[in-house]
């Protein structure tokens, strides 16, 4: 009697143990709001000017114009105004020591590049209207099609890592980030770099 008294005591507290687990693996992940910055890309033709936003996505892994992010249910808050961020909320990680190595391998080069690029289409001249603060690393010549005439080039899902290792061994001074499509939609320079560096290190950009 003892003995099954036992035994029936250790398979109740197994059964709790895991309908504990259970419990617990059905619960929702905690999230924390992750901030997404906005990338405007101007288009310069013959005919004028036109003005396209996005921001890359982690979940879908491609840019995405902010309109759709303003329809996604994981979107937190949408920006109001140029130059500002989409707080998407993210599954929260286990928090642990990460160098800047391994940082520059789990990040997108499109969540570093530049936030404003200015693309000029055959036969157009850049405008002050366009954005009279851009660099001249943020003015890409392309074709119809939006993609590049010239220069290194990188997918936007790339890892900062490779962009960090083009720019070092090929001696330039941007890489030209592009979408699925081919098309340009950043530009990411030494500049980017060390400014996410920086707050890696606890730095304010």
């Amino acid at each position: 009697m003892g003995r099954t008294s036992a035994r029936a005591k250790e398979l109740l507290r197994a059964t709790k143990r895991m309908n504990a687990e259970a419990a617990i693996s059905a619960l929702p992940p905690m999230q924390e709001a992750v901030a997404l910055p906005v990338h405007q890309r101007v288009v310069v033709s013959a005919d004028g000017e036109s003005t396209s936003a996005t921001v890359f996505c982690r979940r879908r892994g491609r840019a995405t114009d902010v309109a759709t992010c303003a329809g996604c249910e994981h979107v937190a808050v949408v920006p109001q105004a140029e130059d500002s961020e989409v707080r998407c909320m993210e599954d929260r990680g286990v928090p642990h020591k990460r160098d800047a190595s391994e940082l520059a391998m789990r990040t997108p080069v499109a969540e570093v590049m530049q936030r404003n690029v200015a693309c000029l289409r055959p036969g157009a001249s850049l405008s002050s209207s366009a954005n009279p603060h851009l660099a001249d690393d943020a003015v890409v010549v392309v074709d119809q099609l939006l993609r590049p005439v010239d220069g290194q080039t990188l997918p936007e899902t790339a890892p900062l890592s490779l962009a960090i290792g083009l720019l070092a061994q090929k001696g330039c001074t941007r890489a030209i980030v592009v979408g699925a499509d081919g098309a340009v939609v950043g530009v990411v320079s030494p500049a980017e770099i060390v400014g996410w560096l920086a707050q890696q290190l606890g730095y304010e950009r």
